[in-house]
């Protein structure tokens, strides 16, 4: 099996746990990319992802929080 047919694969059964396929395409690309979290408005499209999701609002909390600790 070819690279771009497994990755296909993968994503095709990873996008059986996501509701819109853009949301398991975007949380399949930040798992690849080792990315550790997605920022969106809409939260609840990725509650079965096993990233760190947050809102702009609650992230720029996060980051304040850790300036503040600098």
């Amino acid at each position: 099996m070819g690279l771009q047919k497994a990755l296909m694969l993968s994503l095709k059964i990873e996008s059986l746990s996501f509701d819109f396929p853009e949301d398991a395409l975007q949380n399949y690309c930040a798992l690849s990319g080792g990315v550790k979290a997605i920022i969106t408005r809409n939260i609840k499209d990725y509650s079965k992802s096993t990233l760190s999701i947050h809102t702009p609002e609650s992230y720029l909390r996060i980051i304040k929080e850790k300036l503040k600790k600098e």
